[in-house]
């Protein structure tokens, strides 16, 4: 579409905003307006994790996180997220936020290709990163998370098996907003239950998908197969 970038804003520390000059597949010249991050130093802006919580004696749990969002003035139920750092893998980052957000250690299972956060509005990109964490792991025994005087942020756990309904009871108790790409997740996962037979076989869900509406159930069914391995 022979793209040019102008008009960059230099007056922001995190972000840029952009007039982009474009020729549609009509040929004819048109100007969108975008918000970038001007911190990228990989092939992505940052990485969300999905985090269960294991226990012998206990059901599978998710890791969130309720941080205040000045945008909207309110707390936002989110998964853990942050930014890639230069030189560092997606991987590596994911389990660093883990811990400076929850406190938690884990390990990183696996990791979904690139994704978009608002392609409408922003060049912004991420993966997200399933993780394992054992909590009858002496290290997770007082996790302590460890933010920054920027971030306010209260660590939940919530049950894997009931993601949707517990989500929606805190947005409705605590008139907080829930992050579309959590939400999306737990849809998917309470989709994906309603509608798998029985007899499915779990081993055959290792997909990775994107967390989008319509690709929910098949990044849900991700979660399933790994939850059960």
């Amino acid at each position: 579409s022979n793209m040019a970038a102008r008009d960059r804003d230099k007056d922001f520390r995190w972000l840029a905003l952009r007039k982009i000059e474009y020729k549609d597949r009509r040929g004819q010249t048109r100007i969108w307006e975008s918000c970038d991050r001007v911190t990228r130093r990989g092939d992505v802006d940052g990485v969300l994790i999905f985090a269960c919580l294991r226990s012998k004696h206990k059901p599978v749990k998710v890791a969130i996180i309720s941080q205040f969002r000045p945008p909207v003035g309110k707390n936002v139920l989110e998964l853990p997220a942050g930014l890639v750092d230069e030189g560092e893998s997606v991987e590596r980052a994911a389990l660093r936020e883990l811990k400076e957000e929850t406190g938690y250690s884990g390990r990183v299972t696996s990791v979904t290709p690139i994704m978009t956060a608002d392609a409408g509005m922003s060049s912004v990109t991420m993966r997200l990163a399933i993780c394992d964490v054992d909590l009858d792991s002496v290290v997770n025994k007082h996790p302590a998370p460890a933010l920054d005087d920027t971030e306010l942020i209260t660590v939940l756990t919530l049950d894997y098996d009931h993601l949707l309904p517990q989500l929606v009871q805190l947005q409705s108790e605590q008139d907080c907003l829930i992050d579309s790409r959590l939400f999306h997740l737990a849809l998917g996962l309470e989709n994906r239950r309603a509608l798998m037979p029985k007899h499915e076989s779990m081993t055959s869900l290792a997909l990775l998908a994107g967390l989008a509406v319509a690709a929910a159930i098949v990044t849900a069914r991700l979660v399933v197969a790994h939850k059960l391995i």
